[in-house]
């Protein structure tokens, strides 16, 4: 499984079974968490920089479009959130992440 998740390519949000050692608040009803696989360099060098994961929203709201730029995500989460960073625009991906599950099996689901 290691082997696979380290070989996508794209921007993809794996859901994890039953996940431990991170904070009861992110873990969901179902007992899962999502971790986002990003090639974003930025992203890349704060976590590197950290030396651990960096727990973020997505940028849009459920059911609502993808935004296409800093200026389109919507208040109500810019509003809620510790930090933003605006970066330039060849930073963005212009498509939301895939999202694969991986249930308490090791079973992949493709979900988006």
């Amino acid at each position: 499984m290691e082997k696979t998740i380290k070989n996508i390519k794209n921007p993809t949000t794996v859901i994890f079974y039953y996940v431990k050692k991170i904070s009861p608040l992110l873990i969901s009803k179902n007992n899962d968490a999502g971790f986002r696989i990003t090639d974003n360099i930025f992203c890349r060098k704060l976590i590197n920089l950290l030396g651990k994961p960096i727990v973020s929203t997505s940028v849009n709201i459920s059911n609502k479009p993808f935004p296409q730029s800093f200026a389109e995500i919507d208040n109500q989460i810019l509003l809620q959130v510790d930090y933003v960073v605006n970066l330039p625009r060849d930073n963005w991906s212009t498509k939301p992440s895939s999202v694969i599950k991986i249930d308490e099996f090791g079973n992949f689901c493709k979900i988006r």
